[in-house]
């Protein structure tokens, strides 16, 4: 069990230790966590945005398109830059959509 917080998140400390485990020893389990435990920052971005998107496109299309870029952030993640997983994952979800 991933300890949460009151809302339910998962905290930060957690998140941070699931994504060691991920980058030292290539845990899939531990990136399958992080995926179920950020999807949520996603939706939030993408339904936040829906207003904008044309009515021809599909809002799955842009879910998909900020969780491919959830997973890119993953690897890409340097906790020494000062920002939180939480803060780099949602920047680089936002950014994806919008270029979308």
């Amino acid at each position: 069990m991933t300890p949460s917080n009151e809302s339910g998140r998962i905290s930060q400390e957690a998140l941070l230790s699931l994504w060691r485990a991920y980058k030292e020893s290539g845990d899939t389990s531990a990136r399958d966590r992080l995926v179920f435990s950020l999807a949520p920052i996603v939706k939030c971005i993408v339904y936040r945005k829906v207003r904008e998107i044309p009515s021809h496109r599909d809002v799955d299309d842009f879910i998909s398109c900020g969780l491919e870029a959830l997973i890119r952030s993953l690897d890409r993640y340097d906790p020494e830059k000062g920002a939180t997983l939480e803060q780099f994952a949602w920047t680089r979800i936002h950014g994806a959509v919008l270029d979308e």
